[in-house]
């Protein structure tokens, strides 16, 4: 296991808080294949419930499913990403499966629904310890590239690349 990108360790969430949780390459594979999507559709579908559960903190729950506000995330997009990013912080496989059992099938599926949403956005950005959406993850993803060609640089030269392609269409017309 190697330190850095892909980690997520919470500052609040009970039984998780402090915890390390790391989704690689590897444990991508297998978060994508178990949920059947993406990490970026995992996130969104898991996006919903903490936004809302921030912005209405006094809701009741009953108002928030009436408003729709619980998102259409299913219980694998919860208890995998959150098995998978123990398993690849370095849990055993036993000690991980435990700690899912007993805290995350044991419980309430919204209970969890914060900390799944932060291990996929971490593994998105590559965040380590901020919590997803924070401005500093935005600028980490800003100055680093992931693209074997040398990445920012390359999205640059294709932004630019597409109006003047526009120009020449309207030129010729």
């Amino acid at each position: 296991m190697s330190s850095g990108a892909c980690q997520y360790r919470p500052t609040t969430h009970g039984w998780a808080k402090g915890r390390l949780f790391r989704l690689a390459l590897e444990e991508w594979g297998h978060v994508e294949r178990e949920c059947n999507s993406g990490l970026a559709e995992i996130a969104t579908r898991l996006g919903t419930w903490p936004e809302m559960i921030k912005r209405y903190p006094d809701a009741d729950l009953g108002d928030l499913v009436k408003a729709g506000a619980l998102g259409s995330f299913r219980h694998t997009d919860v208890r995998i990403p959150i098995l998978y990013g123990l398993l690849g912080a370095g849990e055993t496989q036993a000690e991980a499966h435990r700690l899912v059992e007993q805290w995350v099938d044991g419980r309430g599926l919204l209970e969890n629904v914060p900390l799944a949403y932060g291990i996929v956005m971490a593994a998105l950005t590559g965040g380590a310890d901020d919590p997803p959406g924070k401005s500093s993850g935005e600028g980490k993803r800003a100055g680093r590239s992931s693209s074997p060609t040398g990445g920012s640089a390359g999205r640059k030269s294709t932004a630019s690349a597409r109006p003047a392609a526009g120009r020449r269409a309207k030129s010729t017309a």
